[in-house]
This record gives structure tokens, sequence and C-alpha cells, in this order.
């Protein structure tokens, strides 16, 4: 059985399924909904504001304004669906930062808002993955009460492979639940309480 884990959303996974050369995708789209997928909800995760420890972060959306736009803003590239609801964030608390990096990769994006005191919005596991930069980040909840998430999918094809995606979703699941979220608060309290394991379609 081949898994397929994309976190950086790209076309090339979804065409590795639908040409049966992996069984079971994890990713972040949950746009593979035609009657050929079955998809299972894995966990939802809420995008948090991160920057350098020693600032004290923003609590009001008036005031990250103010903060957004005199601090860089590290940001995902267009390739990653972070990216997308990490700009929508940006549009609905009207926050327009003048210097903007762009990164492929949760560990670059992590280590840039530490080195250079810029500062992201990014869901939990993204923090995680950066996580050897955790000491020098402090993070909050988006001020606002902007509830934006992140839920991962497991997604196969119906009639051939659900057996392998019951099977799948279920160890991810046990995996976030008896491992992951742990690690989450290890590397920062402030993390703890912000996964979610899902149930159903």
């Amino acid at each position: 059985m081949g898994v397929g884990v994309n976190l950086v959303l790209t076309a090339v996974p979804r065409e590795a399924l639908a040409a049966e050369r992996i069984d079971v995708l994890i990713s972040p789209d949950g746009r593979l909904d035609d009657e050929r997928w079955a998809r299972r909800a894995l966990y939802r995760e809420r995008f948090l504001l991160v920057g350098p420890r020693g600032h004290a972060l923003p609590e009001s959306v008036a005031d990250l304004r103010i903060y957004g736009a005199t601090r860089p803003f590290i940001g995902n590239t267009p390739e990653s669906s972070d990216h997308d609801e990490a700009e929508r964030l940006l549009r609905i608390l009207d926050v327009a930062p003048e210097r903007r990096i762009a990164v492929s990769s949760s560990y670059a994006l992590v280590g840039l808002v530490a080195e250079l005191g810029g500062w992201s919005l990014v869901p939990a596991t993204n923090l995680w993955c950066g996580q050897a930069f955790a000491a020098r980040l402090k993070v909050a909840r988006v001020p606002g009460d902007m509830q934006v998430t992140r839920t991962m999918w497991a997604v196969a094809d119906a009639g051939s492979r659900f057996p392998e995606l019951e099977l799948t979703a279920a160890a991810a699941q046990a995996v976030v639940r008896e491992h992951l979220a742990g690690a989450l608060a290890s590397v920062l309290p402030e993390l703890a309480g912000e996964i979610e394991v899902l149930s159903g379609a």
C-alpha cells in the first residue's frame, strides 16, 4: 500500500492518486470531492499568530495592523494551501505588510520568524516542524477571535481502496491523538489544545 503525504499542496500527489500510483493521499486538499473519491477528515488545527520571543504580540486587531506593517511577514509560497488561508486572514484583518518573504517549507518559515524578528500566521503543526527555533518564538491566538483552521484529509478511491482508506485514517488519527498532540505542547505550551482529532467524512 502506498500513502502519499501532501503538506505542500501541489498537483503532483493528486495526479499520483488519480493514476493509482498511491492508494491513499493525506492532504489539506478537501477539493477531491467527486463521486470517485471517499474522504475522511483526520484532524483540524487553528492558524496562530507567531512572532519572536522578547517582543509582545499584538492583542487587538488595531495593534496587529501596526505590528504587521512594520515587521517582515514570513509566508508560504503560493503553491501551498496555507498561503491562501494566511492571505485570506490578512485581508479579513486588513493587515498590509510592507515587507514579505515567501518560503517553501515550514522549517524555513519558522526559522526566519526567529532569525529576522518577523511574524507569520501558521497552523500549529507548522510550528512543530520548526521546533528547533521554538525557544525563540512566541505564539498566540489571532486577535479578533479569527477562527481560521486547516483540516487534514485522507482520500482514496471509493470503489477499490476503501479498506485502505479506513485503515490509514484510523492509524493517522491514533498518531495525532497519542503522540502529536502531546508533542506540540512539549514544543510550545501555547500549542496545547490547538489540534483536534475529527470523526466522520
